[in-house]
């Protein structure tokens, strides 16, 4: 069964009250992530941003597994030093991301609207 333009307009038709009630919840509700956000860039160590200088230095993020050597430019194919072939950089990020999802996971209540 479809609903006409005129149903649909009395069926989610707001009074003023209601719709101020709904905005002070969600204005609430933005206020409280808002704030928890602040609070956790303002830490001295964040995710936030830990997230942002790795991808800054994505560029250099090679390593040589067999000689150690690191910081190396991502458009090399193989080791300067050994000339070992170098990994993907697909799969350094992959782990990288991996390490920081589980390592650093923190709960985040969420928010119940009281009825």
């Amino acid at each position: 069964m479809e609903l006409d333009p005129k149903q649909y307009k009395k069926l989610f038709y707001l009074l003023s009250d209601m719709s101020n009630k709904i905005n002070k919840k969600l204005t609430n509700y933005l206020s409280t992530i808002l704030d928890k956000l602040c609070i956790e860039k303002n830490q001295e160590t964040n995710i936030i941003d830990k997230l942002v200088h790795q991808q800054s230095q994505i560029r250099h993020m090679k390593k040589c597994l067999v000689c150690q050597i690191s910081n190396i430019d991502n458009k090399k194919q193989v080791c300067p030093k050994c000339k070992n072939k170098l990994p993907m950089l697909a799969k350094i990020v992959n782990k990288q991301s991996k390490i920081v999802n589980t390592t650093e996971k923190s709960p985040i209540s969420p928010y119940i609207f009281k009825q």
